[in-house]
């Protein structure tokens, strides 16, 4: 892991192996644990990391790499035995001045000049140097990219490379076996190296980012685009379906608007975004706790839509590598309750969900988690998800069966003013009465203001396509908000619809729909 302090130094921990930490010596110790400052560099502006290898940017334009210099990934000019060649400080990349922006994948290192032109040393790099026919060259010393003009910034991974143009269009090549290209050429083809053309139907787009076979656009709307491998759901557009492993084209990361930022780690199959407001998004791989919910069960497995980092505020960069986050920002310790102890199975959703100040628990230091929901507390609730706060109190009745002195009036009339729901029947409400997990579905997808999915196939033995609700079940799974609550004798899915809800479960269906 490398970082950039205000004052011009470079601090790096992690793995040495290679000298990649630039403190001077080689593994030893292999593996460090707290930031080192890295020797012999300063006035340094922005740092990337390699296989392993580090580079660093200077203020005056100059390139600097230490570690590994593989096949001359490190762009030192000599050619030779890679096995021997490491530097444990940082070393002078050749022949190159005015950089403004550098990028590394795993045995690659990349810089864009002030007059948008590109470079690149290291591993075969004449196959993304533009030069496919020129066969598989390592080169020491950076070579130019030809026929680039006018770029921006640029993103890359082990075998393929983006370019942002200043029109907004981006550059793609190299290979594009799984779409990573985002056009057609070459696709799924593993030896042919495509060279450089524009990525099919995207425009307006500020910022890029490359992973493992996967890439990503941020436009300048704020919405995110992504395209290539999706086999770990890293383009984050819904789609659970491993039969869907690639998308071409570019899709809409669904979900995510006012994005101010976006970072994908070489080769790492997750993504990361972060809004103007200070929050920060992740979809993708989450096996090692990398999508940062706070969910266990989330971070088993992987996430087909953008799920909001757990205790994370006025975040102003994030970063990423194969398997883990960074960001710079505030974090808030998740609120305790007596009665949720750690380990609770909801333990983290009940915390984020009185973090965001949907709920201060059912009495002083307690949360009640077992206790069922009843309509009005789901009123209260969803009101407060969407930020509604304490709504005014209307002037009129909605409900025969809600005073104007019931403790919930007014958040039952926004309830009702927001389309989320009619009543029980006539003109009542039943603010008392239980939620059901079928009137959950249903009250969650409208308060999402999402459609209701209906398969072919049901996906819930106990939920026929007759069911009242099976539409806004279905949408539920769709969104990945539940798996169901087990399964019956025949080993078949259920979805218990008329089971209540308790509060415990409330909190992990609302943080998990409204990340």
């Amino acid at each position: 892991m490398l970082a950039v302090k205000n004052d011009g130094t470079v601090w790096a921990w992690g793995s040495n192996s290679k000298g990649q930490l630039g403190n001077g010596v080689i593994d030893n110790p292999p593996l460090v644990p707290t930031p080192q400052q890295v020797g012999g560099i300063g006035n340094v502006v922005a740092v990337a990391g390699g296989g392993d290898f580090s580079l660093a940017l200077k203020g005056d334009g100059t390139v600097w790499a230490w570690g590994n210099d593989y096949e001359g990934a490190l762009g030192t000019g000599t050619a030779g035995n890679p096995n021997e060649r490491t530097f444990a400080t940082p070393q002078q990349t050749v022949g190159l001045t005015n950089v403004v922006a550098i990028a590394a994948s795993r045995l690659n290192s990349f810089a864009l000049r002030n007059d948008g032109t590109v470079w690149i040393w290291g591993y075969f790099c004449d196959t993304l140097a533009n030069k496919p026919e020129s066969g598989f060259h390592d080169c020491p010393s950076p070579q130019r990219v030809p026929e680039l003009a006018g770029i921006t910034a640029i993103a890359a991974s082990s075998n393929y490379v983006l370019a942002l143009r200043s029109d907004g269009v981006v550059l793609s090549w190299g290979n594009n076996l799984v779409g990573q290209l985002g056009r057609p050429e070459g696709f799924r083809t593993n030896d042919a190296q495509q060279h450089v053309g524009a990525v099919t139907g995207l425009g307006g787009v500020v910022a890029i980012a490359a992973g493992n076979g996967h890439s990503v656009a941020l436009k300048g709307d704020g919405t995110v685009w992504a395209w290539g491998y999706n086999k770990t759901h890293q383009l984050g557009n819904g789609i659970a379906d491993d039969s869907i492993p690639w998308n071409v084209t570019p899709g809409q990361v669904v979900g995510l608007t006012n994005v101010a930022k976006i970072a994908v780690g070489v080769d790492s199959d997750h993504t990361l975004a972060l809004k103007h407001d200070g929050t920060v998004y992740a979809w993708g791989r989450s096996g090692n706790g990398q999508i940062g919910s706070g969910d266990a069960a989330v971070n088993a497995v992987t996430v087909a839509t953008p799920q909001r980092v757990t205790g994370l505020s006025g975040v102003t960069t994030i970063g990423a590598t194969q398997y883990a986050s960074v960001a710079i920002g505030t974090y808030t310790a998740i609120p305790s309750f007596g009665d949720v102890p750690v380990g609770y199975w909801a333990y983290t959703q009940i915390g984020t969900f009185a973090q965001r100040g949907i709920t201060t628990g059912c009495d002083v230091g307690l949360y009640c988690p077992e206790r069922s929901v009843t309509r009005a507390e789901m009123a209260v609730f969803v009101d407060r998800t969407l930020g509604y706060g304490t709504p005014a109190t209307p002037v009129s009745q909605a409900f025969s069966d809600v005073p104007t002195n019931y403790w919930a009036y007014a958040y039952i009339d926004q309830f009702a003013k927001l389309g989320v729901t009619t009543g029980c029947g006539g003109t009542e409400f039943c603010p008392d009465r239980g939620v059901t997990r079928a009137e959950m579905a249903a009250f969650l997808i409208r308060a999402l203001k999402q459609a209701q999915v209906t398969p072919a196939t049901p996906t819930f033995a106990d939920v026929p396509a007759s069911h009242p609700q099976f539409g806004y079940i279905e949408a539920l799974v769709k969104l990945g908000v539940t798996t169901g609550c087990g399964t019956n004798d025949a080993g078949q899915r259920v979805y218990c619809p008329d089971r209540g809800v308790t509060r415990a479960e409330m909190a992990v269906f609302i943080v998990r729909a409204f990340p």
